[in-house]
């Protein structure tokens, strides 16, 4: 790898970075939680992912 495409690629991580879209846009960097039916149907209508957390006791 040469010195031109690194910093291409820097540049492009860069702007990638810059276009994106924060995490505290909309939620203030808070997790907003959801009841699993309510998670799920609003992960299928925004098309955004959805991250599934539980605990069990043994």
């Amino acid at each position: 790898m040469n010195a031109q495409s690194l910093w291409a690629g820097v540049a492009v991580a860069a702007v990638a970075l810059a276009a994106a879209p924060s995490a505290r846009a909309d939620h203030s960097g808070k997790v907003p939680w959801r009841k699993p039916d309510a998670g799920f149907q609003e992960a299928k209508l925004s098309g955004k992912p959805i991250m599934i957390a539980f605990s069990a006791e043994w």
